[in-house]
């Protein structure tokens, strides 16, 4: 495949690091030639956003970083791509089971970081096309008038028709303490799911990241959160270390999480 793109990642101690400046593009026969490149740095050749979102195997990453000798020329595995994507069909029921018209459907398993956004026909049914061409995708439904909405994630190679049944938004009730046990006064708390990254704004005020700070009872409360989703929740405090953080999936109403912090 003929114009594919790669970059070199370099580092000197494996965690800070820089891209080379080259830009190596595969020729009409597919191949890529990258170099020259410096002897005994660790480094990493790895297929750039766009080319990444079209792999369907990670073979590059998977070899991790390796260093050259110098005059080493290092073969790497082919790169396997599937420029048309992936598709996910479903359908959307409103809480009552019934399918659900004009339901909006979004997805952060694009090829762009910007989210999919598509509405249900009459049947309630959607069709989701050119999603990216390895792991996961996030998929989140929400309801014309924004009361209900549902999210998950869905593998497009398992989930030949996915169906979506909206629930009532949920809200988060966050209690930080500190290490006695004490209320926390004015720490700040951060919500957020991986499953549903780039989403955010939506439409009516449905929420998948939020920020909020607690009252003086260490309590505070996070409204019109989409259910089913995996979410991670963290507090921060003047004088606290250790920020304490808690994994969860929203599957009631109101769901209650406690966070207890150590002071320095």
């Amino acid at each position: 495949m003929a114009g594919v793109t790669a970059r070199v990642w370099v580092t000197w101690d494996f965690v800070d690091g820089n891209d080379l400046p080259l830009a190596p593009v595969s020729d009409e026969q597919g191949r890529l030639r990258v170099g020259p490149l410096p002897a005994g740095w660790w480094l990493e050749v790895l297929p750039t956003g766009e080319t990444g979102r079209m792999a369907v195997n990670s073979d590059w990453s998977d070899l991790g970083l390796y260093a050259l000798a110098e005059g080493e020329v290092k073969q790497l595995p082919p790169l396997v791509l599937n420029p048309a994507g992936r598709k996910l069909t479903g359908r959307v029921l409103a809480n009552d089971g019934q399918p659900l018209a004009n339901a909006l459907v979004l997805t952060t398993g694009d090829r762009s970081p910007e989210p999919r956004r598509i509405r249900t026909d009459a049947d309630g049914r959607f069709e989701l096309t050119g999603l990216r061409a390895m792991g996961d995708v996030g998929v989140v439904a929400i309801s014309p008038d924004g009361t209900q909405a549902y999210g998950m994630p869905c593998d497009p190679d398992l989930h030949l028709d996915v169906e979506l049944q909206l629930q009532p938004l949920s809200a988060l009730a966050v209690t930080v303490v500190d290490a006695d046990g004490a209320a926390v006064a004015g720490a700040r708390v951060n919500l957020w799911s991986p499953e549903a990254r780039y989403m955010s704004p939506l439409p009516g005020g449905v929420q998948v990241h939020a920020d909020s700070v607690t009252d003086a009872n260490g309590q505070c409360r996070i409204e019109r959160l989409v259910p089913g989703l995996q979410y991670w929740v963290s507090a921060h405090a003047e004088g606290i270390r250790d920020y304490p953080s808690a994994e969860i999936v929203l599957l009631e109403p109101v769901q209650e999480v406690r966070l207890q912090l150590k002071r320095e």
